[in-house]
């Protein structure tokens, strides 16, 4: 179970062409932003871009999701 320590809001935004994500920690600091274009793949680079964000947030990762 996560602690206080390593929980985290996950903001997520797809809007026509691009999907942007952002990762805040318990402190509501923005500890990862990035945007890209979809190119109509809207599925593909969603799963894409949570799983890359996921991973570059190593005191989250993916099993406290």
């Amino acid at each position: 179970m996560p602690s206080a320590r390593n929980l985290a809001h996950i903001g997520l935004d797809v809007g026509s062409t691009t999907v942007k994500v952002v990762i805040f920690n318990a402190d509501a600091e923005a500890i990862y932003a990035r945007y890209q274009r979809h190119l109509s793949d809207v599925r593909a680079t969603v799963a894409h871009m949570l799983a890359e964000a996921l991973d570059s947030v190593p005191q989250i990762g993916r099993a406290h999701v």
